[in-house]
């Protein structure tokens, strides 16, 4: 229609001069068409819808305009080209009615069928893209932009170019201006996760050499421990080997003294041992210093043992001092001890009723103490 042609030239003409000619012209054009639209209202639906739309938008009466503008739209479908001017006018009633969720939902619909339609006017795309911008989606506000001014440009629409192009310049420069920025930080990301890489094969190759340095260390400790086990048995063999020669010693000592006519044997035995339990408690807690308290640990406290004073240990720890030396049984313990057989079951068996925790595990939780792991 020529008044929306002179409506638009006065819209986007930045001379005043053209402008007032423009908006002057069209108004003659609109009293004309309204003249026009009367005529035929009497025999035209269409004209009669027309006519009324008209006429409440000159009253500013945008409800019963968008009233007209909706029957009209009803005679197209979104695949017609007038749907998509119906629906642009449709988007500006609800502008003026102050419904802007209405008015960005019928720009998009009269975008949509101008895309279908294969129409390059595009009055709506770049409204939308002035939407979507102002909304901060700034990419989809950068494609309809460019579409627009593509569109514009290719077919030669100067008018169409002249209103996209100042909300399309602003547009593009704030989508580069963000690219930009996107590329400052995708470059700094990069580099801190490059130095990150480094750093990790950094402390990689540090902790395979600590691990490398860890295992020849826990090797050597290994071997440590194998020599110290080894040479510890050695020690517990040669205690039991001086045990066995001490005591076997005594016996024959007293033998001898008897036969040679001691008056009182059995007193020279007493002495004899007893500096024989006092060297055995010397040599065996200069090997296990904190036999006493491990052994009583294992003891309830009613069963718990304490040395007469000038002893270092009690018969009963002696016993299990030679179980932990790996001599369990009790015809050799009363053999090196001096004691009858009966009487070393009788300690044995005390010292298990007395004991913490399953009295049949007792013995080689005394094994145990002072053990290497």
């Amino acid at each position: 229609m020529a008044w929306l042609l002179y409506s638009d030239v006065a819209a986007t003409t930045q001379i005043p001069m053209f402008q007032t000619d423009a908006q002057h012209t069209a108004e003659l054009y609109y009293d004309s068409m309204m003249v026009k639209l009367a005529e035929e209202a009497s025999h035209s639906e269409e004209s009669a819808l027309w006519w009324h739309q008209y006429r409440a938008q000159e009253k500013n009466d945008w409800n019963e305009a968008l009233r007209f503008n909706e029957q009209l739209l009803h005679r197209y479908t979104p695949a017609d080209h007038m749907y998509a001017i119906l629906a642009y006018g449709h988007a500006m009633l609800y502008e003026q009615a102050g419904d802007t969720d209405k008015r960005l939902e019928w720009l998009v619909r009269s975008a949509i069928t101008d895309v279908r339609c294969g129409i390059t006017d595009n009055g709506s795309s770049w409204m939308v893209a002035q939407d979507c911008f102002d909304a901060g989606d700034l990419q989809q506000a950068y494609q309809l932009s460019e579409y627009s001014l593509t569109n514009a440009t290719f077919f030669n629409a100067p008018t169409r170019y002249l209103q996209n192009f100042t909300p399309g310049h602003l547009i593009a420069s704030r989508y580069e201006y963000e690219l930009r920025r996107s590329s400052v930080r995708l470059g700094i990301t990069l580099i801190l996760l490059a130095v990150a890489l480094i750093a990790m094969v950094f402390a990689v190759i540090y902790s395979m050499r600590q691990n490398k340095e860890l295992k020849l260390l826990n090797a050597r400790l290994s071997a440590a421990n194998s020599q110290l086990k080894i040479a510890n048995k050695v020690k517990e063999q040669y205690i039991c080997r001086y045990l066995e020669v001490y005591s076997d010693y005594i016996r024959r000592l007293t033998t001898v003294a008897r036969k040679a006519g001691e008056k009182d044997p059995a007193g020279f035995m007493d002495r004899e041992m007893e500096n024989f339990y006092r060297s055995f408690d010397d040599t065996f807690l200069s090997l296990y210093g904190t036999f006493v308290q491990d052994f009583n640990a294992l003891l309830k406290p009613e069963a718990r043992i304490t040395p007469k004073p000038g002893e270092r240990m009690t018969i009963e720890m002696r016993i299990f001092a030679l179980i932990l030396l790996g001599i369990t049984s009790s015809a050799k313990i009363a053999e090196l001890l001096c004691y009858s057989p009966n009487t070393i079951s009788n300690y044995r068996v005390k010292m298990k009723n007395g004991c913490l925790g399953d009295r049949e595990t007792f013995e080689q939780r005394v094994q145990e103490i002072g053990a290497l792991t």
